[in-house]
C-alpha cells in the first residue's frame, strides 16, 4: 500500500515514512506504521491524503482510529523528530511540556558538551562541573537528541532500493517478524526498520551531479538499526548484530547493493564493495578528485571506502563496475 500510493506521490508537499514494528510494544501488537508529513498544509487540506491508506488498511491503532496530528513550524518539526524536547532523561533535558522555548531548543541542538545535571542547573553550570555524584541526573553524560547518549551501542545498515517485487516484500517480512527471536531482552527499542522516500526534488538532480548518485522518482532508503545496552555489554551483541547482517544479506539478491554513506559499513553483506555501493558509476570521479587533493604523505589509498576490491574475497553478489586504469 505504501509503495504503490505514497513512495512517489505526485504532490511533493506529501512525504510518508514507512516503519515495521515486529515487537509487542506495551499494549500494541506487532504492526506497520506510516508517518505522514505535510508541508505548507492545514489539517483540513492534508487529511484527504490519508484516506487511501485508511481505505486499504482500516482505522489507525492510535487515538481511537483517528491518528495523532500536530502542526509545527518546519524547524520545530525537525527538532521534534530528532528528539529535541521529547525526552526528559531524568530532568537532564527540558521538554516541550515543560515550556521549552525556541532559544532553549536551539541550545539543545547545539550543545557543545554532554550533560549529567538538571536543565535548570545547566543555566549557570553548562558542563555540570562539580556536581556531586549523588546529584547527577544520569549515570553517563548525554546530549538531548535521540540516541545521543553514551550508554547505547547501535549498528546501522542501509539499502537504497526502487519498488520491491512481491517476492522481495514477502522475503523482507518473513525475516523482519523474526527480530524478537534474536533479541534476548525482547525490548522493542532494540530494533528499528524504516523506509523513507529518497526522491522528490532530489530526483531532479542528475545522478552524476554529486558524488552520491542514488536518487530517482521511485528511490527509497531502508534503514536497519539494532541497539543494545552499552553500559553492561560494551563490545558487542552477537545475535542482534547477526540479525542486522542477515536482513541486509537476504534482501540484496532482490534489490541490489546500493547503500547510503551516512551508515558507514566496512563489512557489507554479500561481499559488496563499499566504493561502488555508495557511489556507483561516480566511483571513478570520486577517486580522481580525491587523488587531486589528498595529501599522499598521510594516506595510502587503503581506506575501506576507496578500495576497488574486498580483500581475500574473489566473489560477491555485486555487479562489478569497469573502472579506468
Amino acid at each position: 500500500v505504501w509503495q504503490n500510493l505514497y513512495l512517489n506521490h505526485p504532490d511533493r508537499r506529501v512525504y510518508v515514512r514507512f516503519e515495521i514494528h515486529p515487537y509487542q510494544e506495551n499494549d500494541q501488537e506487532p504492526h506497520v506504521y506510516m508517518v505522514f508529513q505535510f508541508i505548507g498544509m492545514t489539517k483540513d487540506e492534508a487529511e484527504p491524503y490519508t484516506l487511501p491508506a485508511l481505505r486499504e488498511l482500516g482505522p489507525t491503532m492510535n487515538n481511537e482510529g483517528l491518528g495523532n496530528w500536530g502542526t509545527h513550524p518546519y524547524l520545530v518539526f525537525l527538532q521534534r523528530i530528532g528528539g529535541i524536547g521529547m525526552q526528559s532523561l531524568n530532568r537532564t533535558c527540558k521538554t516541550w511540556e515543560e515550556g521549552l522555548t525556541e532559544s532553549e531548543a536551539e541550545a539543545q541542538m547545539t550543545m557543545v558538551q554532554p550533560a549529567m545535571c538538571t536543565w535548570n542547573e545547566q543555566k549557570t553550570n553548562p558542563t555540570c562541573a562539580g556536581v556531586a555524584k549523588e546529584d547527577r541526573t544520569v549515570p553517563i553524560p548525554t546530549f538531548c537528541a535521540w540516541d545521543s547518549g553514551f550508554g547505547t551501542n547501535s549498528l546501522y545498515r542501509a539499502l537504497v532500493m526502487t519498488p520491491m517485487s512481491r517476492a522481495a516484500i514477502q522475503e523482507l517480512m518473513k525475516f523482519v517478524v523474526k527480530a524478537p527471536l534474536f533479541d534476548r531482552d525482547k525490548a522493542f527499542w532494540n530494533f528499528y526498520l524504516q523506509i523513507d522516500p529518497s526522491n522528490g526534488a532530489a530526483a531532479d538532480v542528475p545522478p552524476e551531479a554529486t558524488a552520491y548518485p542514488w536518487r530517482g522518482r521511485e528511490h527509497m532508503t531502508m534503514q536497519v538499526v539494532t541497539k543494545w545496552d552499552g553500559t553492561t555489554n560494551i563490545r558487542s551483541n552477537p545475535t542482534l548484530e547477526a540479525f542486522n547482517f542477515l536482513l541486509i544479506s537476504v534482501m540484496q539478491p532482490f534489490v541490489g547493493t546500493r547503500s547510503y554513506y551516512n551508515y558507514a559499513d566496512s563489512d557489507m553483506p554479500g561481499g559488496a564493495i563499499p566504493l561502488f555501493s555508495y557511489f556507483g558509476k561516480n566511483a571513478g570521479r570520486v577517486l580522481e578528485i580525491r587523488h587531486r587533493y589528498a595529501d599522499m604523505r598521510t594516506t595510502h589509498d587503503t581506506e575501506w571506502e576507496l578500495v576497488l576490491f574486498r580483500e581475500k574475497q574473489p566473489y560477491g553478489v555485486q555487479e562489478w563496475i569497469d573502472m579506468p586504469e
